[in-house]
């Protein structure tokens, strides 16, 4: 345990009673610590959670936060979804309280490697196939961080220090490391996201930034090499730097796409590891989530071989531009998980075939431009949906036919189905959060999903499904 202190009667609060929050108070309960998770929510949901908490004796407290508990604590665990600057842990912080989150909480009490993978798009990707090519490798290893409902600090007590931790992070949570170090860390990418939550664009990379803060010499960040800004961003650090990319821009160490071949450079000398073809993904933006992660296995101790085998079979996760069904020669794809303007360029880059975008819901501050900084020409319609459809279509209507609903799914669904010809792609893609009309991303594909098939199930026809 990298923790030289004693959790043993230690006062802490638990702020935030979802997944994180959950673990995080089981944790700390296990080893001793005198918790109190509080949540500002009041919900039967919240209620099912904090009775089973006390079930097995951790306090809680649903509503306003108490100060007398906030101004008590010697430590606060933050969920990454509430805003550190938040009246409760104000006070707590003005009383000498230490507020960190469950991600720095899993790496105090954990002697294991950490591998971490930020940025604004494909860290969940670049993640799941690093995790991946260590297990395929031998390693013992395991994943989780941001993605849905793989807490950390729950999974990390019983590991050896030779086991390695592959952990997604978020903005969100790197906002309150204090001695996180990953011995590799990993920047996807960096552009406009979460400017609902972060003052500034420069705040926003300032929090990302803070993946490589702690490293030293001997440790490794490996970054899109390119990404000029992130190369700019990147200069002034203590650890060394290795690129990645889907072209090799010569005379630096790195791996990358070369004439048809995912190349490793070292030293002047190039390797070649394994062909584009063995790559399952479609394309540039997963040549670059693969030669990321191929930077970082190699890096770890992984073959060429055991990299190459881990990527036969691999697929992207639910909601990343799953493509769930075809019907009428028209394809219906689920990027539910592109929740900002790069992702939605990415995704819109993918297909050849002309595209009805389905975009929008809650505005994180994006510029809804950037949809197109790949390519709009394969984009025939956009419907503009949720809380952002204004901005959207102000935004693009001087180049684009944007159409805009006020309805729910259903009615999405069925103008999409309208618009679109034998060869289309209705593709799902909404460069916003989903809090305005669903409970989450997942939610948000999953009923986009079901409209579809129910679409046809009423039309009396039947559907292929493509799962």
């Amino acid at each position: 345990m990298r923790f030289n202190g004693d959790f043993h009667g230690m006062r802490v609060v638990v702020f935030g009673l979802g997944a994180s929050g959950r673990a995080a108070s089981l944790t700390l309960s296990h080893l001793g610590a005198a918790v109190t998770v509080v949540d500002q929510g009041d919900n039967q949901t919240l209620q099912e959670r904090a009775a089973a908490l006390r079930a097995v004796g951790i306090a809680t407290h649903l509503g306003d936060a108490p100060s007398e508990t906030m101004c008590a604590a010697e430590m606060v665990v933050v969920s990454p979804g509430i805003p550190v600057e938040i009246d409760p842990l104000s006070k707590a912080r003005a009383a000498g309280a230490c507020i960190i989150g469950e991600l720095e909480l899993s790496y105090m009490i954990s002697d294991a490697e950490f591998l971490a993978i930020t940025g604004t798009k494909g860290k969940s990707t670049t993640t799941r196939l690093l995790h991946r090519m260590l297990s395929t490798a031998g390693f013992e290893t395991i994943m989780g961080g941001n993605l849905p409902n793989e807490p950390l600090c729950d999974k990390v007590l019983t590991l050896p220090a030779t086991a390695k931790v592959v952990a997604e992070v978020s903005s969100f949570q790197l906002e309150t490391v204090r001695t996180f170090c990953p011995h590799i860390a990993c920047i996807t990418n960096l552009d406009i996201d979460h400017l609902d939550r972060h003052p500034s664009l420069d705040e926003y990379y300032a929090a990302k930034l803070r993946i490589f803060e702690n490293q030293r010499a001997g440790d490794i960040l490996v970054v899109n090499g390119g990404d000029a800004k992130l190369l700019e961003l990147t200069q002034a650090r203590a650890s060394s730097r290795i690129l990645f990319g889907a072209v090799n821009p010569g005379g630096v160490n790195g791996v990358f796409l070369q004439e048809g071949q995912i190349v490793l450079a070292a030293d002047g000398r190039t390797t070649a590891l394994f062909n584009r073809s063995d790559i399952p993904l479609a394309g540039l933006h997963n040549v670059e989530n693969v030669t990321a992660a191929t930077a970082m296995a190699i890096n770890a101790g992984a073959s060429a071989e055991s990299i190459k085998e881990a990527l036969e079979g691999f697929e992207l996760a639910p909601h990343t531009l799953e493509l769930f069904a075809e019907f009428r020669g028209i394809r219906f794809v689920d990027d539910s998980h592109a929740t900002n303007a790069l992702s939605v360029s990415k995704a819109i880059c993918a297909f050849d075939a002309p595209v009805i975008l389905i975009a929008g819901g809650k505005d994180k501050g994006c510029n809804y431009r950037d949809f197109f900084k790949g390519d709009k020409g394969s984009v025939k319609t956009v419907i503009a949906i949720g809380e952002a459809a204004s901005k959207i279509e102000s935004a693009l209507e001087d180049e684009l036919t944007v159409l805009v609903t006020r309805g729910g799914i259903d009615e999405i669904v069925a103008m999409a189905i309208d618009l679109a010809e034998s060869g289309d792609v209705v593709l799902l893609s909404p460069g916003c959060s989903s809090f305005d009309m669903f409970a989450d991303f997942r939610d948000r594909g999953n009923s986009f999903k079901r409209a579809v098939h129910e679409y046809f199930e009423a039309e009396g026809e039947s559907i292929e499904d493509t799962e």
